[in-house]
Parts: C-alpha cells; structure tokens; sequence
C-alpha cells in the first residue's frame, strides 16, 4: 500500500509530463503553466478529503505530473526571463525550493495549532495553488509564447537529443538525484546502524544539512555576481567529491556529521548550475528541455532501488561515496566546458 502511494506520483508524470511539456514546447507555456497549477488544486483538495490509501494514492497520483508541468514551466521560464543570468536564477530558483522544505513543517505546525491537520494543510496548499494561477493569468511573460513545431513528436525530441551540449547537461541534471533524497536516507542509516548515534543526533545532523545548503544557496547568488559560474561549479565539484570520499575513514557521529557539513557547504551550487546550463544550450526553448529530462524520470525511480542493492552488498559507508558520481560528473562537464 505505501509502495503504491509513494511511486503513484512519479509513475504517473513519467507517462503525462513529457507529452505535456511538448505541448507547451509548441504552443506556448502559460495556459499549461496555468493548468498545472489549477489540477495541484483539485488534486489536494481530493487528498484532502480522501477516504482512503487508494484515494490519497489517486490524489498524489493527479498531484504529481501536475506539480511537475506547472514547475518545470515556471522554472524555464524563470530561466529565459534573464538568458545572461540563467545560473543566478536557478539558484534563486533552488533558494525558494529549499525555503519551501523548511517552510513545511513550519506550515503543518501552524494549522495544527488552529485545531486542524495534515488535511487542512492540504486545502491551504490548494489555495495558495488558486491565487498562483490567478497571478500567472496576469504575469508578462518572456518572448517564449509560441515556439510551434512542425515536426512529430519523435522526430522534435531526436533532433534536439542530438545537441551534445544540450545532452550533457541533461545527464549532469540526472546525476543530481545521488547528493538529494537518497544522500539524506543513506546517512540517517549510516549513522543510525553503523555509528550508533541517537534519534536526536541523526535528525540534528539532517537539519544542519538542509540549513546549510541553504546558506550556501544565498551565498552562491552573490558569488555568482563576481565569479564564472564554471570556477564555482569546478570548486564545489572537488570540495563535494573530497567530502564524499571521506566516509570511508569517518568512524563517529560527529564526524560524519561533519562530511554531511561540508558535502551540503560544496554540493548545494551543483544542481542550478546544471540546470542554468542545460536552459542554455537551448536558449528560447525552455519547455522542450523540461520535456526532454522526462525521459531520465525511469533512472531516478530506478537508481534509490539499485543504490539499496549495493549498500546491501558494499555497506553503507561504501555507497555513500559512490555517490560521488554527482560530483565527479559535473566536474567534468566544468572542465570540459
């Protein structure tokens, strides 16, 4: 049943996003943007008067390819609104995702001290979804309105995968998913089975990583405003790759609390780079690019399952460095750039 509900989502926007965000390819992104955010809306209100697992699954299920239509949209377009400050953006973009996460819980407390529960959370997500549509209905857009194509589905999505550059950067923005969701499970694991460390500590050590990537977002702006976004993605490449490979001779909570530290500290400019440049190497056509890293969706479903394989067979110190993959790669696209 949990398996159901957790997979329903990605499951369900690997089949819809990609076909969608093609449409907006052609057509151009506001009304889907718009669409987007209006099924969010339906589809948490359904979760949150949902009777059920199986209609909670339904909901998260709606939720998840309409999240991912109205996000992409709005991050492109983000993107193409300064095309000669497209990593700043991103990282601002990735800055008010990670102040989202923080905000969360913040939000969930809030409604519970007005005597209501996650379901109520639910219904004021729905309508903060309602006034974003609303303002997007208003909101200038950059010059991206129609980018019709003749060509077939098939033959547009083959013609651009073979943009080298465009295709790198596609892979550096896969390579993303080791330092998120899986990096976080992996060392609460660690530090629980293999360290002994305490609930508290374990959560204390989690909370320091998501305050200082954070931290470092804030900073990578700034930075970038002095700095070629290829220095920064160079340095954090090594300091992160340097601070993975550093588990295997951690051997206290403390320690690894540390390598979570600096791996946060480094890793954090990773992933709006990548992106910024993916934008870029098809400048002007922001929803093909969305539409295009839909066909990497399979590996990030994929890649948690084989990564728990391995920390089976290898043990989990093993497998945290291998997820040194994300930064050795972006490393090298830095370096080859």
């Amino acid at each position: 049943m949990a398996l159901a509900v957790l997979t329903a989502p990605q499951l369900a926007g690997a089949v819809v996003e990609g076909r969608v965000l093609l449409w907006a390819h052609r057509h151009g992104p506001r009304r889907y943007l718009v669409g987007g955010l209006l099924g969010l809306a339906v589809a948490l209100v359904l979760g949150a008067v949902s009777p059920s697992a199986w209609v909670l699954g339904l909901a998260l299920a709606l939720a998840g390819p309409a999240s991912g239509i109205a996000l992409s949209l709005s991050e492109g377009i983000l993107s193409e609104s300064a095309p000669a400050e497209r990593e700043r953006m991103m990282t601002r973009w990735t800055l008010a995702g990670a102040l989202g996460d923080l905000a969360a819980p913040l939000l969930i407390a809030l409604v519970a001290v007005w005597g209501g529960g996650w379901r109520w959370g639910m219904v004021v997500l729905a309508a903060t979804c309602l006034v974003a549509a609303l303002v997007m209905t208003r909101l200038p857009l950059p010059a991206i309105e129609h980018e019709d194509e003749n060509d077939g589905d098939v033959a547009l999505v083959t013609s651009a995968l073979r943009r080298p550059r465009l295709l790198a950067w596609l892979v550096g923005g896969l390579a993303c998913a080791f330092l998120d969701e899986i990096l976080v499970a992996l060392a609460a694991l660690h530090l629980r089975l293999d360290l002994g460390a305490s609930h508290e500590a374990t959560t204390r050590a989690l909370m320091a990583l998501s305050v200082v990537m954070t931290i470092r977002l804030f900073i990578t702006d700034r930075v970038l405003a002095r700095t070629s976004a290829r220095t920064v993605l160079a340095t954090s490449g090594i300091i992160c790759t340097l601070a993975c490979a550093a588990w295997w001779w951690v051997e206290t909570p403390l320690g690894s609390g540390l390598v979570l530290f600096a791996i946060g500290l480094a890793g954090a400019p990773l992933f709006p780079i990548a992106t910024a440049r993916a934008y870029a190497a098809a400048p002007g056509k922001p929803a093909l690019v969305a539409a295009l890293s839909q066909i990497f969706v399979p590996f990030e479903i994929g890649l948690p399952w084989l990564l728990g394989w391995l920390a089976d067979q290898l043990g989990l110190a093993l497998t945290l460095m291998i997820l040194a993959v994300q930064p050795i790669t972006l490393l090298v696209l830095a370096l080859a750039a």
